[in-house]
């Protein structure tokens, strides 16, 4: 029993976490002391490494989504400056249109208001030929006074058989000439107003215009 202690001391002993199996090229298993670390300072220096490790994948995390926001920042902003764009773009097409509106309306109105000048320069035209056509008569009924009395006696002559009636139709004739001097002065006033009406209509043509 003595002699067993003795041998037994001379070998270590090991508990079963630091056995391990391996298998030969036959198959068969064979056990193999697990070797201890030498340093236990080697566990620290492996737990280091990865810390630092983690540290530096967290700075690159860090850093990737400082990167993504960048660029969020960077595609928000261009947007803004496209939809700016876009509408600047709008407001110039509204404006050019507007003004080729207006220019195309400026055209129509003017030549709307060439017609109506052409239009009023033809009436008048013809208004100032009747009041010639007039007028002329008037100046003939007073420059041959006797060529009117020869005509008013030779009226009288022929109706002194009827009495009154002569008489009247004498007072009527001899009353022509004034009532053409009021018909001439009538066509002036007419002509004045009518003037005057046109002068109006033209100054508020050109108010149009501008």
């Amino acid at each position: 029993m003595a002699d067993d202690k003795k041998l037994l001391a001379e070998f270590e002993i090991i508990s079963l976490d630091d056995i391990v199996v391996v298998q030969d090229s036959e198959g068969t298993a064979q056990t193999e002391p697990q070797e201890k670390p030498q340093n236990k300072n080697e566990i620290e220096i492996a737990r280091e490494k990865l810390a630092e490790k983690l540290k530096i994948l967290k700075e690159k995390q860090k850093e990737q989504k400082l990167e993504r926001e960048q660029i969020k920042r960077d595609v928000d902003e261009l947007k803004r400056s496209n939809e700016e764009r876009r509408r600047r773009e709008d407001e110039n097409r509204k404006v050019s249109a507007k003004q080729e509106k207006g220019v195309e309306h400026g055209e129509e109105a003017k030549s709307t208001i060439e017609a109506k000048h052409a239009k009023f320069e033809d009436y008048e035209k013809a208004r100032r030929a009747e009041f010639e056509k007039y007028l002329r008569r008037y100046r003939e009924n007073h420059q041959n006074p006797e060529l009117k009395r020869s005509q008013t006696s030779s009226l009288s002559r022929g109706n002194s058989k009827t009495g009154t009636s002569g008489e009247t139709s004498k007072t009527s004739k001899l009353g022509k000439p004034n009532r053409r001097v009021r018909r001439v002065q009538s066509e002036r006033v007419w002509e004045k107003k009518r003037m005057q009406q046109c002068e109006e209509r033209e100054a508020n043509n050109q108010t149009l215009e501008e």
